[in-house]
């Protein structure tokens, strides 16, 4: 009896002690299940909250159509009900404009269909604030497969600054357009150096003087138009004005049409570094001056000869 007792003993102590055991073990366990359950809600918390703050709205678009998106992103299309299918956003009473509620239909079915990621622009009817749309396929931790995740973005600053942009821009090459125009059909030679100081562009009346093919020959070769003489020739003036940032002139020859003819170069820096030219011929102005020069000469000393 005494040896069953001590055996029962035995065993109740350590059945005891397993049952210890399991319960600091299970306790263990919940109080470790517990703080995770703490740290996935805090982080639940925050990103919920970061995607209620973020500028952003997300809809889900499942395999078979239907739609899960929260009430703001129904306002934003337009919607006063929660569209439930894909549907909803192609029909007459979808929210958007007939435009964009197409081009959003048919960019969602394309993704559902062949997993085609896309951007387009929407606007909700009555509205003056534009939805810029990014769809590509769901993750898988979503849970549907197949499905597409658009986000909505408010593009209303933005499109407008394009639209702007656009606009402004279109202006620059009306007028560069024409400031082409005008440098090409002007009668004196205007060209344009790089920061290396190369042709980089010449209009028809430099061609014509350098007699030239056509304006490519004339790059290609770097063909000057002045000869290579008097301080350093063409480049020295352009060289100077691009380093000094001062415009610069001089009266440098020239043979035009097998003529000899003296240019007075102008040489103008540029913001971009490099410089713009043009030459006017004042061989006649030249030849009228030399003339008078010699002719003041030729009376002073018939003077200086009649006092004598």
């Amino acid at each position: 009896m005494i040896t069953l007792s001590l055996m029962a003993a035995i065993l109740s102590g350590v059945v005891l002690a397993l049952l210890v055991g399991a319960s600091a073990w299970m306790l263990h366990a919940g109080l470790s299940a517990r703080r995770r359950a703490a740290a996935d809600a805090a982080s639940f918390a925050s990103l919920n909250a970061t995607l209620s703050a973020s500028p952003a709205l997300a809809m889900v678009v499942r395999a078979d159509g239907r739609l899960l998106l929260d009430q703001p992103l129904a306002d934003r299309l337009g919607r006063s009900d929660m569209p439930a299918s894909l549907a909803d956003l192609g029909n007459a009473d979808s929210g958007l404009e007939p435009g964009s509620a197409d081009r959003l239909v048919d960019a969602i079915t394309a993704a559902l269909r062949g997993g085609k990621p896309f951007r387009t622009v929407v606007r909700a009817t009555g509205s003056a604030r534009s939805l810029f749309a990014i769809g590509e396929r769901a993750p898988a931790a979503l849970n549907t497969p197949g499905g597409v995740l658009v986000w909505f973005f408010d593009a209303t600053e933005f499109h407008d600054e394009i639209a702007t942009l656009g606009a402004e821009a279109e202006e620059y090459r009306a007028a560069f357009e024409a400031l082409s125009s005008l440098i090409e059909a002007a009668p004196m030679p205007m060209w344009y150096r790089d920061d290396s100081l190369r042709l980089a562009m010449v209009n028809t009346a430099y061609v014509r003087a350098v007699d030239a093919a056509d304006a490519a020959e004339v790059i290609a070769r770097q063909v000057e138009l002045v000869e290579g003489v008097g301080m350093g020739g063409p480049l020295a003036s352009a060289a100077i004005a691009r380093d000094t940032g001062q415009p610069q002139v001089a009266a440098m020859p020239a043979t035009i049409n097998g003529e000899r003819r003296m240019l007075r170069v102008h040489d103008m820096p540029l913001r971009d570094g490099g410089t713009g030219g043009f030459a006017i011929d004042v061989h006649e102005i030249e030849e009228a001056r030399g003339k008078l020069k010699r002719s003041r000469e030729a009376q002073r000393a018939m003077l200086d000869r009649l006092s004598a």
